[in-house]
């Protein structure tokens, strides 16, 4: 799954495109940017709204924030006393913040639509990993089969707003999910004050409306190219995440690093870069980790059949494969 931190879109007419576009037709619209940056989840993200009305398009971004918040308070993995970090130490919690709730459904969801590609409860892999990183080295294959049995969505029992693992040493993590369920919920805040044209980037990114008079649209990063587009998702309507494994890496080639197939604890050695485009910011977030795991041919398959759901694949080869119509526009057709 996903590590703490990472960086895996450039927001293509966020900053500078807006500046430019402002004088002339903020003025034939009565639109107005506000655009508020800050830090959550590990890294930058920012919330953007087109709007008349600046005290409301202020209070929208005050709430956004919030909920970002508070969704921090449940997920972060960092903070002693959060929901997940109580979870992982004790094994239960009595008392599970609704937010937490939803995020333990909502990959449920992901987890039985790919077959258990995706799975939050790969937390022990990574420790291990972490752990035979600070000796310089690998995890043993020993290492990682004794952590096999602490591995299974399955193994995670809900009732009611109790939340307990069934096996011990079990350990979750959120963070192949919680930015695009953060990016749904902020959406809907917007759309309550009203707000019809805005972008969020939670390091998931999602869009609605336009941006001024052109679309909203997002630069993929190039997996071997630090700075560089391997092209763009235009138009941007809807949700979109990608995974890399660029991100955090454990092997100066990239083949041991933070994604991890649930069922052996090594990384999958097909793909690259997977993003997703979907309808949902928790869909697009937890299905591109889970295509690495997948695969190109599964991966198209299952999307190709899912409604507004598309995926951009690149191979360690370098090809890139998407799903038939899918809104992305190329800087170069191979690595």
């Amino acid at each position: 799954m996903k590590s703490l931190t990472r960086r895996r879109m450039m927001v293509a007419g966020v900053g500078a495109a807006i500046a430019v576009s402002l004088p002339v037709l903020a003025h034939r619209t009565g639109l107005a940017v506000h655009q508020r940056p800050g830090v959550a989840f590990g890294t930058t993200v920012a919330l953007t709204v087109l709007h008349r009305d600046a005290a409301l398009a202020e209070a929208a971004l005050d709430a956004g924030f919030a909920e970002i918040r508070a969704i921090e308070t449940v997920a972060n993995l960092q903070d002693a006393t959060s929901d997940i970090s109580r979870l992982n130490r004790d094994g239960y919690i009595e008392r599970a913040d609704g937010r937490l709730l939803d995020l333990l459904q909502l990959s449920g969801q992901t987890a039985r639509l790919t077959q258990g590609a995706f799975d939050i409860t790969v937390q022990p892999y990574w420790l291990t990993w972490t752990a035979a990183q600070s000796q310089q080295r690998a995890p043993t294959e020993g290492e990682l089969r004794a952590m096999q049995a602490r591995v299974g969505h399955d193994h995670i029992l809900v009732a009611g707003a109790a939340v307990r693992f069934a096996r011990p040493d079990m350990g979750i993590t959120l963070n192949g999910i919680a930015r695009g369920y953060a990016c749904d919920r902020v959406m809907d805040i917007m759309r309550q004050h009203g707000i019809e044209h805005a972008f969020l980037d939670t390091d998931a990114a999602g869009a609605a409306g336009t941006n001024m008079d052109k679309p909203w649209s997002v630069g993929i990063e190039h997996p071997r190219k630090t700075g560089k587009f391997i092209g763009e998702v235009r138009p941007l309507t809807g949700f979109v995440s990608t995974s890399g494994d660029y991100e955090t890496t454990f092997s100066p080639n990239f083949r041991d690093n933070h994604i991890f197939v649930p069922a052996t604890g090594r990384s999958p050695t097909e793909l690259c870069s997977a993003t997703i485009i979907a309808p949902s910011g928790a869909l697009a977030d937890s299905l591109s980790p889970a295509a690495m795991v997948m695969g190109a041919e599964r991966t198209l398959s299952l999307v190709s059949a899912m409604p507004a759901t598309h995926a951009i694949l690149v191979r360690k080869s370098g090809e890139v494969l998407t799903t038939p119509a899918a809104p992305f526009v190329p800087t170069s057709s191979n690595l």
